[in-house]
């Protein structure tokens, strides 16, 4: 399969040039609703296919070139429960949703928690708590970690 050529400078109406940010690419913007949704449909169902790893590389390059880019991931994985929510074992019968909320209201802000899992609004609290992963909670003594752990090597 061959690559397109790289589009020629286009001249602005200031009468400077610039060239697409993707070679042999057009402009999203320059693009038909229909063609658009054509190309995110082909998208979607690329998607469904790839590889964890390849899905990663393609995310590293692409926010290595965008700051906008780099933004929407980091918003994105700070959001996602995936990386904020805790279980936390060896819990005393005596503790409570709310003790287990007192434990670990110091590492930040908590969206939920229930007796052996605290869910972190941010991931970054979560990683702050688990700077000390055990920790003695109503006289006993616990350890937490992130409720999803990886299934496949990075």
């Amino acid at each position: 399969m061959s690559r397109a050529s790289s589009p020629a400078p286009a001249e602005s109406s200031s009468g400077s040039r610039s060239v697409a940010s993707c070679p042999g690419s057009p402009s999203p913007t320059s693009l038909s609703p229909a063609t658009r949704a054509s190309t995110a449909a082909a998208a979607a169902a690329s998607v469904q296919v790839i590889s964890v790893r390849s899905a990663r590389s393609l995310l590293r390059s692409a926010a290595a070139r965008d700051l906008r880019t780099l933004d929407e991931i980091l918003s994105a994985a700070d959001a996602d429960p995936f990386n904020s929510k805790l279980f936390v074992h060896g819990l005393g019968w005596e503790t409570t949703s709310e003790g287990l909320r007192a434990a670990f209201a110091r590492y930040g802000e908590i969206e939920d928690c229930r007796v052996g899992f605290v869910q972190f609004r941010h991931r970054s609290s979560a990683s702050r708590a688990l700077r000390e992963p055990q920790r003695l909670i109503d006289n006993c003594m616990t350890a937490c970690q992130l409720v999803f752990t990886e299934l496949t090597p990075h």
